[in-house]
């Protein structure tokens, strides 16, 4: 039985993939992006961020990297490191990202005592994933030079730095706004023609002043891809920020009889296997069994880990449908042209 309207209930979760350096310290990378290890292998996380409550990272060495839990994902996190450069997994998971149109970010670490520092990784990412990446945020190293002390907002000419393990903003150092004043006019100049309206974007290419408020709002346009420096907590509220902003963007159908809507709508605990012993799931969590099957066979699940958003057995097959009971209802996944 479908619910009705009313009794719809809050099923929005967002599932992001994210894929770390080979060989890297994943508790402190976890611990550098707020987020909080629910289950191990594969990692499962929640963000410490009350208003991140409902989403979950799936996590993924580059050696590892499931295209199908890429494309099942509703945002990729590519994680780059100074110390170990670009793997071949990360491109494949970015490549495929990119042709379906799935939100992505990249995230810097080791800029400070790895073999390549924060422009060197930019310029790499722009190379071989992402020709239109947009810098914003800079790396200031610390006093004594071994690791980030805060990062320089390009656009705003603001300093984001942790003091007493808080984040302060304060006006950029004179010397800051003038070793950035190119890098300023071409993000200037990027975003004009992402965000602003026809009138101002005529007025930028008279010459004339350009509303920094008006820039920061361009800054949210769904086209913008970036990358953000991420060391000891620097740089956390500005991922921070971009994960608050993502939405469900791969929902599967449900059908039952006649009737097909996004499995959002209904209230029935169901789910759909997106990768081999990995389903995604939607509506909270039951006490009772849950069946997974498909054309060939029918399983009782015996999940390894469970919450609202993501289920772990050995049972699961790709493809799979799971809820409570086998019954008419069908899951179909979204497909890409």
């Amino acid at each position: 039985m479908l619910p009705t309207e009313a009794d719809l209930p809050s099923n929005n979760h967002v599932l992001v993939c994210i894929v770390t350096p080979e060989n890297a310290n994943l508790g402190e990378i976890w611990e550098n992006i707020g987020a909080i290890t629910l289950f191990g292998k594969p990692p499962v996380l929640s963000h410490s961020d009350a208003k991140l409550r409902n989403l979950r990272f799936i996590g993924t060495s580059d050696s590892s990297v499931d295209l199908k839990i890429v494309e099942a994902s509703d945002a990729l996190v590519v994680i780059l490191d100074g110390k170990t450069g670009l793997g071949p997994g990360s491109i494949s998971a970015w490549n495929q990202a990119r042709d379906h149109g799935t939100p992505r970010h990249f995230l810097a670490t080791g800029v400070v005592q790895g073999r390549a520092d924060f422009d060197e990784l930019a310029a790499m990412a722009t190379r071989m994933m992402e020709p239109e990446l947009l810098v914003r945020y800079l790396p200031i190293d610390s006093d004594d030079e071994d690791s980030l002390a805060g990062v320089f907002d390009v656009l705003t000419s603001e300093i984001h730095e942790v003091v007493d393990g808080q984040v302060r903003i304060r006006p950029g150092d004179p010397e800051h706004v003038t070793l950035t004043a190119q890098r300023r006019d071409d993000l200037f100049d990027q975003l004009a023609h992402l965000g602003l309206d026809d009138q101002a974007l005529a007025n930028h290419r008279d010459g004339l002043p350009i509303s920094i408020s008006k820039l920061e709002v361009a800054w949210d346009h769904p086209d913008v891809i970036s990358i953000t420096p991420i060391e000891n907590r620097v740089g956390v509220e500005i991922f921070t920020s971009w994960l608050t902003k993502l939405r469900p963007t791969w929902i599967p159908t449900v059908t039952i009889g006649d009737t097909t809507i996004d499995v959002t709508d209904t209230s029935a605990r169901l789910g759909f296997v997106i990768a081999d012993k990995i389903a995604r799931m939607w509506s909270s969590k039951t006490a009772g069994n849950l069946q997974a099957w498909n054309s060939e066979r029918e399983v009782t699940v015996v999940p390894i880990y469970e919450d609202d958003s993501v289920l772990i057995a050995d049972e699961l097959a790709i493809g799979m449908t799971v809820s409570a009971s086998k019954n008419d209802c069908v899951l179909v996944a979204p497909t890409f042209e």
